[in-house]
């Protein structure tokens, strides 16, 4: 309670209803009971919100953005620019959503699958990066361009429903290893030391200590639509774009001088699982006439879990099955591979094929360069 000093004495004020008793003067006395009615009612709902838990009141005011996102969603033509618009600042509700799910359920966090719309050019305040940082894989579902602004339709899971990778301490090759993993959900082993690497056609791999040494086993059906080309060069444009590297054609990942950081191995066998095999140095290294950059040279001070954590999210984001939704197109893989390529290519790369020089092109659905003589 507020109080006024007069010459009079000391007198008692509230200042709502000092406000109120103004704003109601001007009323009739019917109008002022239903203002006074109103009055009451909100502060009825004003005390109801202090005594509820806080993330309550924010899981329904998010379910209240849901619920006016899919308004907008179920129009005919959907209304995706008026959906993204729901967002919050600072971070947007998409972040708050995330905070939700792991502060109060992981196992739900763990089996459960996120669609939001989002804003990705100019990027909005919901932002896809949150989640890829925080062990989440995505996918982009659909796209619309109004103007110069982008609108996807993003669906977001726990990278391997949270199921964790197997680890080792020594290992001679992590693509031996992957032959014995179980074969149900999103399976891969990293191991902290190998002995016998492997690279493309059987030619040895020099297995530094601190180096990435790491498998994937990829659905057998993938090889039903896209090819194990495009496979290789997917995979490449992920570890490359983690890395802040280049991709040079078709599974070495370098360094902007071109020295190479590590690659990417595919194999398979009896139709079983298809196994991407990545390696990577963390420091530069000279051995005899062999010369090696790291991704310390690209990326930082990044150890290898932590480098293993990030690729994981983003290869799962590709090939990691959901049956809620379907499988990138080759044509986007087509794409996306381009794009990891082009880094290298647009300074000026060549390709030397039995004595005379060519310049690439395109990629073709098959994982193979297109090209044109000199």
């Amino acid at each position: 309670m507020n109080s006024l000093w007069t010459p009079d004495g000391e007198h008692s004020v509230n200042p709502e209803q000092e406000a109120m008793s103004s704003e109601f003067s001007e009323l009739s006395e019917e109008e002022q009971e239903q203002a006074q009615a109103l009055a009451e009612e909100m502060n009825a709902v004003r005390e109801q919100l202090a005594a509820a838990p806080a993330e309550i009141v924010i899981a329904n005011h998010l379910m209240g953005l849901y619920e006016l996102a899919a308004i907008h969603l179920s129009q005919q033509p959907p209304k995706m620019e008026e959906a993204s618009l729901t967002d919050l600042q600072h971070g947007g509700w998409g972040a708050i959503l995330l905070d939700n799910l792991e502060e109060t359920n992981m196992e739900l966090a763990e089996n459960v699958m996120v669609i939001l719309v989002m804003r990705t050019e100019p990027e909005g305040s919901s932002k896809v990066l949150d989640w890829g940082q925080r062990g989440w894989s995505y996918r982009s579902l659909s796209m619309e361009r109004y103007g110069s602004e982008k609108v996807e339709t993003i669906a977001f899971w726990r990278t391997g429903s949270g199921r964790e990778a197997t680890i080792l301490d020594s290992c001679k090759s992590t693509m031996d290893e992957a032959k014995s993993l179980p074969k149900d959900g999103w399976q891969r082993v990293i191991s902290r030391r190998q002995t016998d690497g492997r690279g493309r056609r059987d030619s040895g791999w020099i297995s530094n200590e601190d180096g990435l040494f790491a498998t994937w086993c990829l659905d057998s059906e993938i090889m039903q639509n896209i090819s194990p080309g495009l496979v290789q060069t997917s995979v490449g444009a992920v570890v490359s774009k983690v890395m802040g590297a280049d991709m040079k054609w078709p599974n070495d990942i370098v360094d902007q001088n071109g020295v190479k950081i590590g690659g990417v191995l595919v194999e398979s066998s009896n139709n079983d699982h298809i196994r991407v095999g990545v390696g990577a140095n963390r420091f530069g290294f000279v051995r005899g006439e062999v010369l090696g950059s790291g991704w310390e040279e690209t990326l930082g001070e990044v150890d290898s879990s932590e480098l293993f954590l990030r690729i994981d999210g983003g290869i799962a984001s590709i090939f990691e099955t959901k049956k809620l939704i379907g499988p990138p197109e080759s044509d986007f893989l087509s794409q996306f591979s381009w794009k990891a390529l082009s880094r290298l290519l647009s300074r000026g790369a060549m390709v030397n094929y039995e004595g005379s020089l060519y310049r690439p092109i395109g990629l073709r659905k098959s994982g193979e360069l297109e090209l044109v003589g000199m």
